[in-house]
This record gives C-alpha cells, structure tokens and sequence, in this order.
C-alpha cells in the first residue's frame, strides 16, 4: 500500500529541513481579479475573485461611492481617520485627451487638501512610459508640488482588473 498524504507531507518537511508542515512552508501563487461591474454617477460595483488557478477560494462584490478627498477629509470619519494618521490615496486615471496641466491642478488640491494623501496616476493603457519623456517629466513636476506621488501602470486582463 502506498503512503497517504500525511506520510508524504512528512517526509517533504523532513527533506527540506522543516519539522512540521506549517502555513509558513506552504508557497501558492494565487489569482486576484476585480472588474467594475457597473458605474453609475458616483457609485461603482465591483466583482471580485481569489483563485490558485481554475478553483476559486473567495469572491466579493462591493458598492463604492466615489466621493472627492477634500469632501472625505472635511466629513468627522475623514477627520478622524487624518487625524489618526490613517493612509488615504488619491488615483488618477489619466487617458490619452488628460492635459498634465489638469493632472498637476489635481496634485496642488490634494496637495492643500492634506499632506499625507498618497497620489498613484495611472498612466493610459499601452502609453509608451518608459519611452516617453512627458510621464518622466510629469512625475518630477508633480513630485515638486508633494512628497507621495507615484505612477502605476494598469496591466491588461487577464492579469489585471477587466
């Protein structure tokens, strides 16, 4: 008879040095998607799905409401959560007709806004970031105006949000 998978975690733990199977040992790439289901006004819906694969281990759906950060921050939650020195972001969603002189006014109001708002722009999909120099000089004119400014690409499904 053959070993049952006890035995065989066991002697895996014992070949590689580890006394017992722990979380710690376990290693599973694992598959996260989100897709906006729908959007009307301010309110976002969203889908979400964790899987190591075909199986799915956990999926969500949420309602969000878009609101903007200087109305967040001027609510007593956002002036807690400020005060608390909670992490808040602002996220541009650049497209292809966004002026950087629009993207850098929104930078100064977020800016005026609260010190700590971390700022992500997403440059539009299939932008030639690294050969193109406007993003570089975007990020140094925008990182001039505040001190958490960063870019983020948006990777194209399946990898990332559909």
């Amino acid at each position: 008879m053959g070993k049952g998978y006890h035995d065989a975690d066991a002697d895996f733990c014992r070949h590689h040095g580890a006394g017992e199977a722990t979380l710690d040992n376990i290693i599973v790439e694992l598959l996260v998607t989100a897709g906006l289901t729908d959007a009307r006004g301010r309110r976002l819906h969203v889908d979400g799905r964790i899987t190591d694969g075909d199986e799915p281990l956990a999926e969500c759906k949420a309602a969000l409401l878009h609101v903007p950060l200087e109305h967040f921050l001027q609510t007593p939650e956002g002036r807690a959560a400020a005060e608390a020195g909670m992490q808040h972001a602002l996220v541009l969603c650049s497209s292809d007709q966004t002026s950087d002189a629009q993207l850098l006014r929104i930078v100064e109001q977020a800016r005026g806004v609260s010190g700590a708002t971390q700022i992500v722009i997403h440059p539009p999909p299939g932008a030639p970031v690294d050969r193109d120099r406007r993003w570089m000089t975007l990020l140094e004119r925008a990182a001039a105006l505040h001190n958490d400014v960063r870019f983020a690409l948006k990777l194209p499904p399946p990898t990332g949000m559909r």
